[in-house]
C-alpha cells in the first residue's frame, strides 16, 4: 500500500478523492490484517491513515451493516461530539443494540425436561426424564434449551461487535481496551492463520509442580508410601562429625558401658534395670537410651554421644531428660547423619 501511495503520489489526489484508491471492504481487510507489533509501526500506520484522510474513512467505516445500528444509537445519545469521541464511545453501548436486536432474556431455570438444555431428540423419553432427575438433583435445578441458545447469541454478538468497534479505533491509533484472555485468544489465532510477522510462541515446559501434579497413573503413591519414602539427603550431610571435634575437645570420649548389653552389663545395673523392668515391664528402646543417660549422669564421664540412628522423639526426650538432669545437649550434622551429644556443664565448646 506505502509503495502504491510512493509511486502515484504525483498524479493521484489522495485528498480530493482519499477512497477511490480502494472500496471500503478493502479497507476493513486491511486494517484487520496490519501488524501493528510495535509502538513505531502504530504511529506510521496512523500517519498513512491521516494522510489518506481520516474522518471520510471513519464516517464509512461506521456505517457498514453490522456497526451502523451501534452507530446510530451512539449519535443519538451524544449529538454534540465530533465523530472521533463517537467512535470511541460505541464500545459502551454494545449491550443495548444487543438487547434491540436478540430480545428480552428468557427463563433461565426449567422444570419441563422437554426445554432441558440436555434433552436428547433421539433418546427415549424415560432416559431423558431420568438424566433430568439426576441434573435436578445434583444441581437443584436445570437450565432451559432456550435461555442456553439466547446467552449463546449475546456472546457472539458481542465478540462480533466488539471486533469491529476495535477496527475502527485501530484507524485513530487507538488500542481497543480488550481483556488479557482476548488479547491472548486473538494472537494466537492470528499466528496460527499465518496473519503476523512474529515467530510463533513456544509454549512453555510444565513446572515441576504441574508435572508432579498431573504424573501417570503409573507413578501415583498411596498415603502410607509417601509418608515411609526416605526423605532427600541435604548438602550438609557429613560434616556433624567435623562440628564435634572442632566444638568440643577430642580428649573427651564417651565409654562404651553406656550402651552395654545386657551380658556386659555389671550386677548392679543389672540389678536396677530388672527392678524398672518388674515394675513397668520390659523397656523400649527410648527408655534405654534414657537409662544410658541415667547412667552418664551418676558416672565422672564429661561427653555422651549418642548413634545417628535415634528418631526424632528419641532425640526430644533426651534432650529433655538432659535439662531434667541439669546437663547441656547439642545436636550435630543434618539428615541421617544427626547425632545428640549430652555433655556437662564445664565442658567448653570451641567457636
Amino acid at each position: 500500500m506505502i509503495s502504491l501511495l510512493n509511486s502515484d503520489a504525483g498524479s493521484l489526489d489522495i485528498r480530493a478523492s482519499p477512497l477511490d484508491l480502494f472500496p471500503i471492504e478493502i479497507w476493513s481487510q486491511i486494517v484487520i490484517h496490519l501488524d501493528i507489533d510495535t509502538l513505531a509501526t502504530l504511529r506510521k500506520t496512523s500517519i498513512i491513515f491521516r494522510k489518506i484522510a481520516l474522518n471520510p474513512l471513519l464516517s464509512l467505516l461506521v456505517q457498514t451493516p453490522c456497526l451502523s445500528p451501534l452507530y446510530h444509537v451512539t449519535r443519538a445519545i451524544n449529538p454534540e461530539l465530533p465523530l472521533r469521541d463517537v467512535v470511541l464511545r460505541m464500545h459502551k453501548h454494545i449491550d443495548e443494540v444487543i438487547a434491540n436486536k436478540v430480545g428480552d432474556e428468557p427463563p433461565k431455570w426449567t422444570d419441563d425436561v422437554v426445554e432441558w438444555e440436555k434433552y436428547d431428540s433421539e433418546k427415549p423419553y424415560w432416559v431423558n426424564s431420568e438424566n433430568f432427575r439426576k441434573e435436578v438433583g445434583r444441581r437443584g435445578k436445570a437450565r432451559s434449551r432456550v435461555y442456553v441458545k439466547w446467552e449463546c447469541q449475546v456472546g457472539n454478538e458481542r465478540k462480533m461487535l466488539r471486533r469491529e468497534v476495535a477496527k475502527v479505533w485501530t484507524c485513530q491509533s487507538k488500542y481497543f481496551p480488550f481483556s488479557k484472555d482476548e488479547n491472548r485468544e486473538w494472537k494466537k489465532r492470528r499466528e496460527a492463520n499465518g496473519n503476523s510477522s512474529r515467530a510463533p510462541t513456544k509454549s512453555k515446559p510444565n513446572s515441576k509442580a504441574s508435572q508432579a501434579k498431573n504424573a501417570p497413573e503409573s507413578q501415583w503413591l498411596f498415603s502410607h508410601q509417601i509418608r515411609n519414602k526416605s526423605k532427600l539427603k541435604r548438602l550438609n550431610i557429613g560434616k556433624g562429625e567435623e562440628e564435634f571435634h572442632r566444638k568440643i575437645l577430642t580428649r573427651y570420649e564417651t565409654p562404651q558401658k553406656y550402651f552395654e548389653t545386657e551380658d556386659d552389663e555389671s550386677s548392679d545395673d543389672t540389678e536396677v534395670r530388672s527392678k524398672k523392668e518388674r515394675q513397668y515391664g520390659e523397656l523400649n528402646s527410648t527408655e534405654k537410651m534414657v537409662f544410658a543417660l541415667t547412667r552418664f549422669y551418676e558416672s565422672h564421664d564429661k561427653v555422651l554421644k549418642f548413634s545417628p540412628k535415634l528418631s526424632s522423639y528419641q532425640r526430644k526426650e533426651l534432650h529433655k531428660q538432659a535439662n531434667v538432669f541439669g546437663l547441656r545437649s547439642k545436636s550435630f550434622g543434618e539428615g541421617e547423619d544427626r547425632f545428640l551429644v549430652i555433655f556437662r556443664k564445664d565442658v567448653k565448646l570451641c567457636d
